[in-house]
């Protein structure tokens, strides 16, 4: 699978989990929590028994825009891309990430603040040039 099938494959496993947990009523809550959070923590995930996944910004790089965007990163500013929060966990310890205030921070080493607006942590990394 490509980099981007293998987001759009995760993308469509928590979405999965996150509609079941809504449309099931039997589900109690604290089920549904249980559920989503070992999609997203990718724990005992099917795609993480299956795969191995980690993304390092090198393979984030090699995405056209129109991927990125379609899988739901965002332009912060002309060239800096924030990543969905869905991804994190996905990402390989020891990545530097950029903040929206320009802070570096290393994923697994150092603190990153995981609020989410419109979808996207407040950091992600820097990207040179765009293609499509």
């Amino acid at each position: 699978m490509t980099v981007d099938e293998q987001l759009h494959a995760i993308l469509l496993e928590m979405a999965s989990v996150g509609s079941q947990g809504a449309a099931y009523d039997k589900w109690s809550p604290d089920f549904v929590k249980k559920e989503v959070r070992e999609v997203w923590t990718n724990a005992n995930a099917p795609l993480r028994k299956a795969h191995d996944w980690e993304f390092t910004i090198e393979d984030f790089n090699s995405l056209t825009t129109k991927e990125l965007k379609w899988l739901g990163f965002c332009r912060w500013d002309s060239k800096h891309w924030l990543i969905p929060l869905v991804y994190f966990n996905y990402i390989k310890d020891g990545e530097t990430l950029v903040s929206i205030s320009g802070i570096e921070a290393i994923k697994g080493k150092d603190y990153i603040d995981l609020d989410v607006r419109g979808g996207v942590l407040a950091y992600g990394w820097m990207r040179e040039s765009d293609f499509d």
